[in-house]
């Protein structure tokens, strides 16, 4: 489980990486087509703001999904009541004092 922990890891640093590449290039292309726009309509409107705001809203997304997932459903004193209640179910003894 820990090497797909890792191999998950690398993966998704792969990706933002490659991710931020192509953002780069979209941006480069986007000042070179705005360029070409202005020439011919000088009142244009320059989308790169929103560019970078879909961009940072996405990866927020991406960040805030992932921690969804990866944090665990129950707390730590959930799980020992849990099993603590197992236990006595069972019918064993279990101390509630701890020294």
């Amino acid at each position: 489980m820990k090497f797909l922990k890792w191999l998950f890891i690398l993966l998704g640093l792969a990706a933002l990486v490659a991710g931020g590449a192509v953002l780069a290039n979209v941006i480069w292309d986007m000042g070179k087509l705005l360029a070409t726009v202005r020439s011919y309509n000088p009142n244009t409107i320059d989308p790169t703001r929103r560019i970078y705001y879909v961009a940072g809203l996405a990866a927020l997304g991406g960040l805030l999904l992932g921690w969804g997932i990866g944090l665990p459903s129950r707390t730590g004193r959930a799980v020992r009541n849990q099993y603590k209640s197992d236990l006595e179910a069972r019918g064993v003894v279990v101390d509630t004092e701890r020294n």
